[in-house]
C-alpha cells in the first residue's frame, strides 16, 4: 500500500511538472535573432518571431537612415519584454548602461501588435542606434523627437496637432529653445515636451535630412554649443533664429514635410554648403521596404526613457477651450525675441491629409 501511494505521488508530481512546462510554453514565448531576444507573457511563438525579426529590420534600415552605415552586431543580445493587447496603450521604455566603449540595456514595450510593429519598435530601436553611435545619453528633446519621427504617420500627425494646440491654446507649456536643449530629464508635463521636440526634429529633417540631424547633434554634444552646431550644419545663426524665423513659421503653414512645399524663406540659408544634404522629396517610411558609429568612450552612465501615453489625451487638454479666435498670440517669453507677439493662424490644416499641390494623398509616407 505504501508503494502504491508512493507511485501515485510520483505520477502526480510528474503530471504537475508537465502541466507547468506546457502552460509556461503556452503563455510565455521567446525568440532570438542576431541582436535581440524577445520574451513575453501570453505571446505566441509566432508573435515573438515577428517582433524579433521586425526589431532586426528596424535596426538595419534605421541605422542606414540615421547614420548611412549598418551597425555591426552587438556583443550581447538586447532583451525585449513585450505585452500585447488591443486595449493596451502603445509605448515603451529603454534602459542603457554605457560602460567604456560598450552599450548594454533592456527594452519593455506594449501595445497592439500593429502599433508595436509600425511605431513602438522603430521608436525604441532608434534609441538603441543613437546610444550605440554616441555612446552617451542623447539630449532628451532630440532623442525622443528624432525617434518619434520614424513612427507611423498617424502617430506623427497626432503630435503635429498637439504642438499646434499648445502653441495656440496653452503656450506656457512650451519651452524656449535655449531651455529645451538643456533639459537632461523630462519635465513634469511631458506631452508638450514630446510634441515640441518631435516637431523641431521633423523640421530639421525636412530641410536637411536624417544624417545631417545626427551630425548636428554630434557637434552640439561634443562642444556643448548648440548655436555653433546650428551655424556649422544648417547656416542658422542661433536657437532664437531657428525658433522664430524658421520653426514657428513652418508650423504655422501646416508643417509640410515635402521639401518642394516648404517656402524658400524656410529652407536652409546655405544651400551650397557641402555639409548640407537636402531631404528627399518623400518622407521615408521605414516600415515599407525603406532602402534608403562612433568613437568616443565615456564614463559609465545609465539612462532610462519612458514613453508617454500616446497623444489621444490631446482631447483632455483641448476640452475646456473652444475658442475660435482667428489669431493666437505667442508671448515673447516663448518666442525668445524682442517682438511682443508672433501671430499664428488658429486654423489647423494638416499637410498630411491632402497635399496642396495636386491634392495627392500622402497617407503612406
Amino acid at each position: 500500500m505504501d508503494a502504491y501511494f508512493f507511485y501515485r505521488f510520483i505520477l502526480v508530481i510528474l503530471f504537475c511538472v508537465v502541466e507547468f512546462v506546457f502552460v509556461s510554453f503556452s503563455y510565455s514565448s521567446q525568440y532570438s535573432t542576431a541582436n535581440f531576444t524577445v520574451n513575453g507573457v501570453s505571446l505566441t511563438i509566432e508573435q515573438a518571431r515577428k517582433f524579433c525579426e521586425t526589431a532586426e529590420v528596424c535596426r538595419r534600415d534605421l541605422s542606414m537612415l540615421w547614420l548611412g552605415v549598418a551597425l555591426p552586431d552587438w556583443s550581447l543580445k538586447y532583451p525585449i519584454e513585450v505585452k500585447v493587447g488591443e486595449n493596451l496603450g502603445a509605448g515603451g521604455s529603454t534602459t542603457f548602461v554605457f560602460r567604456g566603449g560598450d552599450v548594454y540595456g533592456e527594452m519593455n514595450i506594449q501595445g497592439s501588435e500593429k502599433r508595436i510593429i509600425d511605431s513602438v519598435l522603430p521608436h525604441e530601436v532608434s534609441h538603441t542606434i543613437f546610444a550605440t553611435y554616441f555612446k552617451a545619453p542623447v539630449p532628451r528633446w532630440l532623442d525622443e523627437g528624432a525617434a518619434t519621427c520614424v513612427e507611423h504617420y498617424s502617430e506623427r500627425e497626432n503630435y503635429r496637432k498637439m504642438i499646434r494646440h499648445f502653441l495656440q491654446e496653452d503656450v506656457k507649456k512650451c519651452l524656449p529653445f535655449n531651455r529645451m536643449v538643456m533639459l537632461k530629464e523630462y519635465p513634469d508635463d511631458v506631452m508638450p515636451f514630446y510634441a515640441q521636440g518631435y516637431s523641431v526634429a521633423e523640421y530639421l529633417i525636412t530641410v536637411g535630412g536624417h544624417k545631417l540631424l545626427i551630425k548636428f547633434a554630434e557637434t552640439a554634444m561634443e562642444t556643448g554649443d548648440w548655436n555653433l552646431a546650428l551655424r556649422r550644419h544648417y547656416g542658422i545663426e542661433n536657437l532664437g533664429e531657428l525658433q522664430k524665423n524658421y520653426w514657428l513659421e513652418w508650423v504655422a503653414i501646416g508643417s509640410p514635410v515635402v521639401l518642394s512645399q516648404v517656402p524658400e524663406r524656410l529652407k536652409l540659408p546655405q544651400k551650397n554648403n557641402n555639409m548640407i544634404i537636402l531631404a528627399n522629396n518623400k518622407y521615408p517610411n521605414y516600415t515599407q521596404n525603406n532602402n534608403n558609429i562612433a568613437n568616443q568612450n565615456r564614463n559609465k552612465q545609465t539612462q532610462k526613457r519612458t514613453a508617454p501615453p500616446k497623444p489621444t489625451i490631446l482631447q483632455n487638454y483641448a476640452g475646456q477651450n473652444n475658442s475660435n479666435t482667428a489669431v493666437t498670440k505667442i508671448p515673447a517669453s516663448f518666442s525668445n525675441t524682442k517682438n511682443p507677439i508672433i501671430p499664428i493662424p488658429a486654423e489647423y490644416k494638416s499637410s498630411y491629409e491632402i497635399l496642396s499641390a495636386g491634392g495627392e494623398s500622402i497617407a503612406n509616407f
